[in-house]
């Protein structure tokens, strides 16, 4: 009994940790665009959020399953040694992939400037060879929730921007404030993070070929249904900025930008929730109705207040000049909130090697997604955007809860024939 009572306490402990770093990072992140905003104009705030969005989203095709199935080996061995020795490897084959995303982005200047109204070519040429930060630091994210390093985790989590933010205070002294500069600053930041984690974990480059070949095995069983889910999943998150900056200008893509990043982190902490948890989903035959319930509430509550707030968040924080933005905060909130109740779910799903679940349901969601984009934008704007968010993160939790529950009824089922 004492020992449950102290993994239950520990585990509280950690999600308190995660989950603090989660809203110290939100906070950092409205910092950050406050000093963007402040010092951009509008329409280079807007070539800035597309250019993030266009490397988040493109990373993903790169890692190759290789993130998610590292964590998953890495979570299922007990060994901490061995643990180590899965990280050196993983990072290895993701330093192979880092080329080619480097070369995409340093070929792609007229892709972009030819599809869409938002140009950002030039600086996608310019930082062509610093995205593959990117990778490294998510793969290295992945790697502490399967090792377990919650508390490294945590810190991985905030000390980019913290480092960005500080870098940032520095250009702003000498006057030098560009759309340029404060990207290298960004990625200046992340190359920070990244070493010292890597410092501190210490990875073992040992046995390489044997751990590849079990990699290997890995992902072609979970990691590459995961790899496939994880694309599908940023088309959904991210095809609405793509077909708004297809169709309308940068300014419309800097609020709508503005809308998302108010927003989006009210998942957070239903993120740092099932991201601690994974780690005792994996042997749980199903989600302790304590955590669904603590999940809940918490959505309910910070989803009304931003509601309610919305208003005074962007005129006192971000300036009249976004006053367009106050619209997208109704409906962008309600979607994060659905998005926030679908992750214990989606994160129970994972832990159980149902990768083939999580891959179908993310195609099904994205492609409607995109459809009722290309449909909706060209007539109803970032405003129409903002509710087809809506619906659709509704239809991913009620996908996902149903699977969850038939899993569970299905491994009742086993257990009382057994």
């Amino acid at each position: 009994m004492i020992n449950l009572k102290s993994r239950v306490d520990r585990t509280l402990l950690l999600t308190l940790v995660f989950y603090c770093s989660l809203i110290l990072n939100i906070l950092l992140g409205w910092l950050l665009a406050k000093l963007n905003t402040q010092f951009l104009t509008v329409s280079d705030y807007g070539k800035y959020s597309f250019f993030l969005i266009a490397v988040y989203f493109s990373r993903i095709f790169f890692s190759f399953g290789v993130s998610e199935s590292s964590s998953r080996l890495i979570a299922v061995n007990d060994s901490d040694s061995e643990q180590k020795n899965l990280i050196g490897v993983g990072l290895i084959w993701i330093l192979f992939f880092i080329v080619p995303y480097g070369f995409f982005f340093f070929l792609s200047p007229d892709l972009f400037d030819h599809f869409f109204q938002v140009n950002i070519g030039a600086i996608n040429k310019y930082f062509s060879f610093a995205v593959g930060l990117i990778l490294i630091h998510a793969y290295l994210n992945l790697a502490l929730r399967g090792h377990g390093r919650i508390i490294l985790l945590s810190f991985n989590t905030i000390a980019p921007r913290t480092f960005y933010i500080i870098l940032l205070i520095i250009i702003i002294n000498y006057n030098t404030f560009t759309l340029t500069h404060t990207l290298e600053m960004f990625f200046i930041g992340l190359m920070f993070s990244i070493l010292l984690v890597v410092i501190i974990v210490k990875p073992n480059f040992q046995d390489f070929k044997s751990k590849s070949q079990k990699l290997w095995t890995e992902i072609k069983s979970y990691g590459i249904h995961l790899y496939i889910s994880n694309i599908w999943h940023e088309i959904l998150f991210h095809s609405d900025k793509f077909i708004i900056s297809y169709y309308l200008d940068d300014k419309a893509m800097a609020y709508y930008a503005l809308g998302y990043m108010i927003t989006y982190p009210l998942s957070h902490f239903s993120t740092s929730l099932s991201t601690t948890l994974f780690n005792k989903f994996i042997s749980q035959k199903k989600i302790r109705s304590r955590d669904l319930k603590v999940n809940s509430i918490y959505v309910f509550v910070t989803v009304s207040v931003i509601i309610l707030l919305r208003k005074i968040i962007i005129i006192h924080l971000f300036s009249e000049k976004y006053l367009a933005t106050i619209d997208l905060i109704l409906p962008l909130a309600i979607a994060f909130g659905l998005s926030g109740l679908s992750k214990p779910f989606n994160m129970f799903l994972m832990a159980h090697g149902y990768g083939q679940v999580v891959r179908n349901i993310s195609i099904l969601v994205s492609s409607l997604h995109i459809v009722l984009n290309i449909v909706f934008v060209p007539k109803f704007g970032i405003t129409g955007a903002a509710w087809i968010a809506t619906l659709i993160y509704g239809l991913d939790l009620l996908l996902f809860y149903l699977f969850y529950h038939r899993m569970v009824r299905i491994a009742d089922s086993q257990h009382r024939i057994s």
